[in-house]
């Protein structure tokens, strides 16, 4: 009810008032608890012709992801370069709805030249409570490129960042609070006078 009482002066305020300039609500104020959030995961890159990751940890990770779909393998026997281990980005925005799909990126976390033709497999996105919000999978699209021979080489943007446009797939709702305890809609201005 408070919420309808605060709101009531800007809902009856003229809409054309002579010599007033008018602004719509989100663009003087935002509504406090109404944000985006941050996740985060890591994953394993596959399918690199050899310009992938040549560590033991990125082989012990997917050796580990292998492991958990009743694959036993010894790390030291998976081939280096045609895997990369990548940190898993996305922002979550407001309002989203269980099952939407999101925009993720990823960049290389090792020794990686480039992420182009590689594909995430399944993957977490965590927010700061540690809770799974997102999986994400699918194949890396990259605006870089790098190319080389004999005593040559050539590298455009980054080719170790990508991204999988709607690869992320919202499996938890981040929880908002619009009204505080007391059942009031609080609105912040951006510039407080």
């Amino acid at each position: 009810m408070q919420a309808r009482v605060f709101l009531l002066p800007l809902l009856l305020a003229p809409a054309t008032a002579a010599g007033q300039n008018l602004a719509r609500l989100q663009e003087v104020a935002f509504i406090k608890g109404v944000q985006s959030n941050h996740l985060l995961g890591m994953g394993v890159v596959v399918g690199l012709s050899g310009t992938g990751d040549s560590n033991l940890a990125t082989r012990a990770r997917l050796a580990s992801f292998l492991a958990h779909n009743n694959i036993n393998v010894d790390p030291g026997q998976l081939a280096s370069g045609n895997i990369a281990l990548v940190s898993i980005s996305s922002e979550i925005p407001p309002f989203v709805r269980e099952g939407s799909r999101i925009d993720i990126t990823l960049s290389a976390v090792g020794d990686c030249t480039s992420l182009f033709g590689g594909e995430l497999l399944f993957a977490t996105l965590k927010g700061i409570d540690q809770e799974v919000y997102v999986v994400a999978q699918g194949p890396v699209s990259i605006g870089g490129f790098s190319a080389g021979g004999g005593a040559a080489k050539v590298t455009r943007n980054h080719p170790t960042v990508g991204r999988i446009p709607g690869g992320g797939l919202v499996e938890k709702c981040v929880p908002m609070r619009l009204l505080t305890p007391e059942g009031a809609l609080e609105l912040w201005l951006h510039q407080p006078a």
